[in-house]
């Protein structure tokens, strides 16, 4: 992946934490996402959950594949380009990277200011810190991607997680997750570690819990690589009512 590439990464997947909580077309009101827990809105509000996951992979994936050619260019280019950048709309954003990005070991803060990139998900505002350990003997890696944003009436605070061991070949994460906004609160807490094996396109274990408004839950199993079990306690009595195991291609 090129520098740029790599850069639009984390810009474009920061403001696809805050689309979870809305969504717009050209020219339209932005419309909330529905957090309210239900046996029909599960899969939607699931679907939502694992696309913040989906920023962790892309970034462990990155930080451990092809170094020479992407993480040194992309050293090269934070080093030499100025900040702040404008956003493509309006707004800018600025970085500040410590440490050595090519080896793996360093802190970066992205801070987003009124960043809006025009594609309906900003503008944006506030930060993303990431935190990042490597060991060159036995190639594992650790992340912490430290979030504080806020867009379009939504804030969303909290931590994702990520560690790869080489000796494994697999990569094990967690998030602890709040957005706030408008039409309420839903809190994302792993309670067992999702563990993906390099290759695969889905978890072989792992446990999650998704609380949203009225304390209703969706308690999320992992089954296998082919399965997930869902599970809906609706009205936050703490009885789940309703449960399924679907494939995850259904997701």
């Amino acid at each position: 992946m090129k520098a740029s590439n790599l850069l639009a990464l984390f810009i474009s997947s920061s403001l696809l934490l805050l689309s979870a909580c809305s969504s717009e077309d050209e020219g339209t009101t932005v419309t909330p996402f529905d957090w309210t827990i239900s046996e029909s809105n599960a899969d939607n509000i699931v679907k939502e959950a694992f696309a913040l996951q989906n920023f962790d992979t892309d970034l462990s994936l990155n930080l451990t594949s092809n170094p020479d050619t992407n993480l040194k260019s992309a050293q090269n280019k934070f080093i030499t380009t100025p900040s702040p950048l404008p956003c493509e709309k309006s707004g800018t954003l600025n970085f500040d990277v410590t440490g050595d990005f090519f080896s793996g070991n360093f802190t970066w803060v992205i801070t987003l200011a009124a960043c809006d990139n025009g594609d309906g998900e900003g503008p944006a505002t506030g930060s993303v810190t990431i935190d990042s350990s490597a060991d060159s003997l036995t190639n594992d890696t650790s992340s912490t991607i430290a979030f504080n944003l806020t867009s379009q009436g939504a804030t969303v605070t909290g931590d994702i997680s990520v560690s790869v061991s080489g000796e494994t070949g697999s990569q094990t994460s967690g998030f602890n997750l709040a957005i706030n906004s408008a039409t309420g609160s839903l809190s994302v807490v792993t309670n067992q570690s999702f563990v993906t094996d390099f290759g695969a396109l889905y978890p072989s274990s792992g446990q999650m819990t998704i609380t949203g408004p009225n304390n209703g839950k969706i308690l999320v199993t992992v089954v296998d690589t082919n399965e997930v079990t869902i599970e809906v306690d609706a009205d936050g009595n703490g009885t789940y009512e309703f449960g399924e195991t679907k494939l995850w291609t259904a997701l």
